[in-house]
């Protein structure tokens, strides 16, 4: 990792994930523990500069629709916010397909994601997230 990919992701961590963060909170209702695995979310020369709107596109849209869908009702809000603790982000396999996105383990979702292919599958990375809780729920 070079010069500018270090910048790239000390500018992120500090300005724009605090209020990323904020905003997943805020989705979900809840106090939901949200711990980017930074070590392999390393941006690369390819997307360095646009390194925070490719970690919204991939992380933190698809949390944030996914849990503004849950916090629709008070049963599906309380079911979610009791078995659901902590997210997980991380990029350890240059995972890019939507099937393999997020796995489930109660209380811990892990959603493994390459930061830089498939920007455009929003929709299918929330559907993806929305039915991996719902079924270990």
């Amino acid at each position: 990792m070079g010069l500018a990919e270090k910048k790239a992701l000390h500018d992120f961590q500090t300005t724009a994930w605090p209020e990323m963060l904020k905003r997943i909170q805020t989705a979900a209702g809840y106090n939901l523990e949200v711990v980017p695995l930074w070590d392999t979310l390393v941006p690369h020369e390819k997307n360095a500069p646009k390194y925070t709107h490719f970690f919204e596109q991939f992380f933190v849209l698809p949390i944030e629709n996914c849990f503004r869908e849950f916090a629709k009702d008070d049963f599906t809000k309380s079911a979610v916010s009791s078995g659901i603790k902590k997210i997980t982000l991380s990029n350890t396999k240059n995972n890019y397909y939507t099937t393999d996105w997020a796995t489930v383990s109660l209380p811990e979702v892990n959603l493994e994601w390459d930061l830089w292919t498939n920007v455009d599958r929003l929709d299918e990375r929330v559907s993806t997230l929305k039915k991996a809780i719902e079924k270990a729920l």
